[in-house]
């Protein structure tokens, strides 16, 4: 998990107007153990985020199996000392690709939580989708 992580939003709803809202709280525990049981399951390594905070983008209950970028901004993997054809060797811009496209490579499944995403101070769709987090779904 980085250290600028600042909110794991969730779309709680269809629709794209007030249909994200912040992880209730005890949900990261709860998201933690669904994501190893599920790589456990499907011979994945490695499991992510959506990569954007955009509700158009994202969905209510979806868990791709396809290749696609896992943000580092917060993912998991299971450990594999061994295989060194794994290990990170881009500088910073590239390396989440990298680790990405490298275990697809390998397992052909990485998970991609389509219904949660990241939100970092540093991140420019934070900002621009502040609004409709900030509106989102009720407890």
């Amino acid at each position: 998990m980085d250290d600028d992580l600042e909110d794991i939003v969730w779309k709680c709803r269809e629709g794209n107007v007030d249909s994200v809202s912040s992880l209730p709280c005890g949900a990261l525990e709860a998201l933690f153990f669904d994501a190893h049981s599920r790589m456990k399951e499907v011979g994945a390594f490695l499991w992510g985020l959506n990569t954007s905070q955009n509700p158009q983008s994202m969905m209510t209950s979806t868990v791709s199996m396809r290749n696609g970028l896992v943000n580092g901004y917060l993912h998991g993997f299971l450990s594999r000392p061994s295989c060194k054809e794994l290990l990170r060797t881009g500088p910073d811009a590239v390396e989440d690709a990298e680790f990405s496209v490298r275990n697809f490579a390998k397992d052909r499944v990485v998970l991609r939580y389509r219904m949660y995403a990241g939100g970092t101070r540093s991140g420019s769709q934070r900002r621009r989708f502040a609004g409709q987090v900030r509106g989102g779904c009720p407890s």
